[in-house]
């Protein structure tokens, strides 16, 4: 588990560290509009 700072406080990650190189896993967050959107959605796209 990695620790870090946010806001003067200590926060504990949970999960796997990701490295330079690693692909990034799928996630899922919510838009603006509160529509589900996914790291699969922008495959293939650019900024």
């Amino acid at each position: 588990m990695t620790e870090i700072t946010f806001k003067g406080g200590p926060i504990h990650l949970k999960g796997q560290q990701i490295n330079e190189g690693d692909f990034a896993p799928d996630f899922t967050v919510l838009d603006n509009d509160l529509n589900q959107v996914t790291l699969a959605d922008y495959a293939g796209k650019r900024n």
